[in-house]
C-alpha cells in the first residue's frame, strides 16, 4: 500500500515490472477483452470439438471471409 491510487492487481503482480511504463495509457476495456477472450476461446473450441456440423460450417464461414 504504497500509493492509494494504485489498483489492487497491481501489488499482486511480480515485481519484476519496473513500475508504471505501459499500464495508464492502455484502457481498461482493453484488459476485459483479453480476459473475454481467453475465457470465450476455449468455450468455443470445446462447442466445435463436440458437434462437426459446426466445425465444418465454422471453417467454411472462416474461409469465405479470409478468401475475400
Amino acid at each position: 500500500m504504497s500509493d492509494p491510487q494504485v489498483p489492487e492487481f497491481r501489488q499482486q503482480q511480480t515485481p519484476t515490472s519496473d513500475g508504471p511504463s505501459t499500464d495508464p495509457e492502455r484502457p481498461k476495456w482493453m484488459m476485459t477483452l483479453a480476459i473475454l477472450l481467453l475465457v470465450a476461446l476455449p468455450v468455443v473450441g470445446q462447442i466445435l470439438v463436440q458437434n462437426p456440423d459446426l466445425k465444418t460450417a465454422f471453417y467454411r464461414f472462416s474461409w469465405t471471409m479470409y478468401s475475400r
